[in-house]
């Protein structure tokens, strides 16, 4: 048996989120349950959670970026410095960072 959805997928929640990647994927019997983050805490739902899964080939607009003339250049030097701190811990540390670093440089770019 075969999920509908992958990690990486972006979908609606029923009455709650509207964009949400999912995290991670189990199967459990003949269902699978998706790990997502919603209001900042992690949780774990079914097929019958899921409204929609989002067009990957339509950009998703979040209110942030609507507002993405208010990000000052001292915020995105900041978002830089992260980005370099983060760097240099893969190379010292040897644990990888790119999911994070992938998403800084996502919000430095609205």
């Amino acid at each position: 048996m075969k999920s509908n959805y992958k990690i990486g997928d972006r979908i609606g929640i029923w009455g709650y989120e509207t964009d949400v990647p999912i995290l991670d994927i189990i199967q459990i019997g003949d269902t699978f349950e998706y790990k997502v983050c919603l209001a900042d805490e992690i949780e774990w739902i079914t097929d019958d959670d899921i409204a929609d899964k989002i067009d990957e080939d339509k950009p998703t607009v979040y209110p942030v970026q609507i507002k993405s003339t208010l990000m000052s250049a001292r915020d995105r030097g900041r978002i830089d410095e992260i980005i370099k701190a983060l760097k240099f811990l893969e190379d010292d540390k040897m644990i990888c960072y790119a999911d994070e670093i992938e998403f800084l440089k996502k919000i430095r770019s609205w």
